[in-house]
């Protein structure tokens, strides 16, 4: 594994009971997902690996 990989995605939501966000998913390489809150993305893990920082 690179140091440039990426190996997993974190989405948080808005825990509005609190005023502070939480850990809402934890998305692992797929070929490709979607997020569906707090808007809906679809993204191709292919294309996130291998980033030149």
């Amino acid at each position: 594994m690179s140091d440039t990989e990426v190996t997993a995605i974190e989405t948080y939501g808005l825990d509005h009971s609190v005023g502070h966000y939480r850990l809402a998913r934890v998305l692992k390489p797929q070929t490709a997902f979607a997020v569906d809150l707090p808007i809906r993305i679809q993204l191709d893990w292919d294309q996130l690996t291998d980033l030149v920082l």
